[in-house]
């Protein structure tokens, strides 16, 4: 049975206040250290992307995407939109008799992505996306550390799994990612109760 997305949404929401009310300067568990880090950066990556999205929504809205129009000898098919040079020689091929028209669109193609980029780098797209890959990258380092970090404790345990979780909010067809998440939380549940049968009880 699947669970449904409020339901999740609270576990998640409990969880987080749970962490967050754990005490700082925890040396013991380094998973609620990155997990502070954590608290940081992914909203902060959240951030960034919807506002570099609205800045690209809002460049396509004025110039439109750097392409160009290739026309069809056959009247019957659609004109096709080129992005890239590599496209225009698959769509013309690479017969003699195209090779002037070739070399028109991709001038033109290039005119186009110069004007993108210049227009980009004036209303602020450019450092957007670079601020975006940067923080991007800080997440994608701290889901490694969160993967391989032993959790010491039930604290660690559950903050490995909010990581995890709040990734794969963003990331719903993200690869495989989360099944190194799961089997290494796994292992820490085994590991601390493992640890808990073996410590001795207060006989009263």
């Amino acid at each position: 049975m699947r669970t449904s997305k409020a339901s999740r949404h609270a576990a998640l929401s409990a969880a987080i206040r749970v962490l967050d009310a754990a005490p700082d300067g925890n040396d013991a568990e380094p998973l609620l250290v990155l997990w502070k880090e954590w608290r940081a950066a992914f909203p902060l990556s959240e951030h960034l992307c919807r506002e570099a999205q609205q800045l690209e929504r809002y460049l396509i809205g004025r110039i439109g995407l750097p392409a160009v129009e290739i026309p069809m000898s056959d009247p019957e098919r659609p004109m096709v939109r080129a992005t890239d040079p590599r496209q225009i020689d698959r769509v013309l091929g690479t017969a003699p008799a195209r090779l002037a028209q070739r070399r028109r669109l991709k001038r033109a193609l290039r005119v186009a992505r110069a004007r993108w980029n210049a227009e980009a780098a004036a209303c602020g797209l450019t450092a957007a996306i670079r601020s975006e890959v940067a923080a991007d990258h800080r997440v994608d380092e701290l889901l490694r550390i969160a993967a391989v970090t032993p959790a010491h404790s039930l604290m660690g345990a559950i903050a490995k799994l909010v990581v995890i979780e709040q990734w794969g909010e963003r990331e719903p067809e993200g690869d495989d990612l989360p099944w190194p998440f799961l089997r290494s939380v796994l292992s820490d549940l085994v590991t601390l109760a493992a640890e808990q049968q073996q410590r001795p009880t207060l006989s009263g």
